[in-house]
């Protein structure tokens, strides 16, 4: 699962290590189908991967997952701020990916699963652009969304910074670890986001890979 150009760039931080992989651009935690479903990548295309020997055999998930239920799904949600949120709609959407997620972690851990490795989204251009209407209000639902994946994910929350960028847990009921992007690309979306305002540039890649590869080492993930 990939957030645009990621997946290559930690295998590169990793040493050159190939992983299996599943991701595709655009995929949804809830919506979509087959391989744009992001529940269908582990559910069925790993668990059933016949090119592999022993395709049930993962121990470790690096992931990311979510965003695109509003960006591709409903997009009207990146046109309305929390506050304008009156009748909950956009809450309903982000609630319901995050409940989707979380039954996908308990899905991954009665399989076998030691660790979930979780990187979450950094904030976009206000101002919209590229793939983004004009304003975009889209960081609120970031916002919104991102203690709820890390509660899930850590099982208690923390308060993410520059140096302190990731926390771990057993939430769902193995390792996870949850590594939070948007402090280190505040302030460099135009080195680190591309010209559609929303995947990351070559330079954004290597950074997100950095942070994932920095907390795999920290917590003893795949190591």
């Amino acid at each position: 699962m990939d957030l645009g150009g990621a997946g290559p760039a930690i295998m590169t931080a990793a040493g050159n290590a190939m992983y299996r992989h599943y991701y595709l651009l655009g995929a949804a935690m809830t919506y979509g189908s087959g391989q744009g479903n992001i529940p269908y990548q582990f559910n069925t295309m790993a668990l059933t991967d016949t090119l592999v020997t022993k395709p049930t055999d993962i121990k470790v998930i690096i992931m990311d997952g979510g965003g695109n239920d509003v960006l591709v799904n409903n997009r009207q949600c990146l046109t309305t701020s929390l506050a304008q949120d009156t009748n909950g709609a956009c809450k309903m959407v982000v609630d319901t990916s995050n409940n989707t997620g979380n039954t996908l972690f308990k899905s991954m851990a009665t399989h076998g699963v030691h660790d979930i490795v979780f990187y979450f989204y950094p904030h976009l251009d206000p101002n919209g652009g590229g793939l983004l209407p004009t304003p975009n209000t889209g960081n609120d639902w970031l916002d919104y969304a991102k203690p709820k994946i890390e509660t899930g994910c850590c099982g208690s929350s923390f308060t993410s910074d520059i140096n302190n960028y990731s926390c771990d847990g057993n939430g769902p009921g193995t390792h996870c670890v949850f590594v939070d992007t948007m402090p280190s690309f505040e302030g460099k979306l135009a080195t680190y986001i591309g010209s559609d305002h929303v995947h990351p540039t070559a330079a954004g890649a290597t950074q997100i890979a950095t942070l994932v590869w920095g907390a795999m080492q920290k917590y003893c993930v795949a190591q």
